[in-house]
C-alpha cells in the first residue's frame, strides 16, 4: 500500500470529534464517479493507469509494442516451446537417438535433464573446439574428429576427477549454488 498523508496524521482531530484512520485497511471502495463505475467491469489490460506526469516520464523513453513486434515475439516464444518439447521427447525416447546423434557416441543411460539431451555436433561450441588448428595437429593430415570425446583434452579436462574438482569452484547451478560434493564422490 502507498504512503500517503493519511499514515502520518494523528488518528485525532482537534477541531471535532475523535476520527478513526482507516488508511491501514485493504478493502473495496465504491466508486465515486460514473468513469469509475464504467472502468470497474473492465480488465486490468483495459483499464487506463492513473499514472501522474512524473510516472509517465519514467515510461516515456519505453518503446511501445506494436503489432509487428508482438507477431514476433509470438512467433519466438512458439519456437521456445517448440525447441522444449523436441528435447523433452528425446529424453523421453519419443525421438530415436539414432535420429538425432549425429557422432555415434551419445547415450541417454545417464542423462537427468532436457538440456543435456545434444549432441556435440549440434553444439557450435564443440565443433568450433573440434576444427581448431591447434587440435588437429596432433592428428594425422585430414583427419576430422567425429565427437568431442576425440579431442585430445577431454578425458584430462572432463573426466578426470581432480580436473573436475579444480574446475567446479567457478560453477554453479540455476539457484546460484555452488555445487557440492555427493557421498559416492566421497569413497
Amino acid at each position: 500500500m502507498s504512503s500517503s498523508a493519511c499514515d502520518s496524521e494523528s488518528s485525532y482531530n482537534s477541531d471535532g470529534p475523535e476520527q478513526k484512520d482507516y488508511s491501514d485497511y485493504e478493502g473495496e471502495i465504491e466508486p465515486s464517479s460514473e468513469d469509475e463505475i464504467l472502468n470497474r467491469n473492465k480488465s486490468p489490460i483495459d483499464a487506463v493507469p492513473d499514472w501522474s506526469d512524473e510516472e509517465s516520464a519514467l515510461c516515456a523513453d519505453d518503446p511501445v509494442a506494436d503489432a509487428e513486434w508482438t507477431v514476433q515475439y509470438e512467433q519466438e516464444m512458439q519456437e521456445i516451446r517448440d525447441e522444449e518439447k523436441r528435447m523433452k521427447d528425446r529424453l523421453d525416447g519419443v525421438i530415436q537417438l539414432s535420429e538425432w546423434c549425429k557422432c555415434g557416441n551419445c547415450s541417454l543411460e545417464l542423462l537427468q535433464n532436457v538440456s543435456e539431451c545434444n549432441c556435440c555436433r549440434e553444439l557450435q561450441a564443440c565443433i568450433d573446439t573440434m576444427e581448431m588448428e591447434e587440435v588437429l595437429q596432433d592428428f594425422p593430415p585430414g583427419t576430422k574428429l567425429t565427437c568431442i570425446t576425440e579431442h585430445p583434452g577431454f578425458v584430462t579436462v572432463c573426466l578426470q576427477k581432480w580436473s573436475l574438482k579444480q574446475g567446479a569452484w567457478k560453477y554453479k547451478t540455476k539457484g546460484n549454488r555452488r555445487y557440492k560434493q555427493i557421498k559416492s564422490e566421497e569413497r
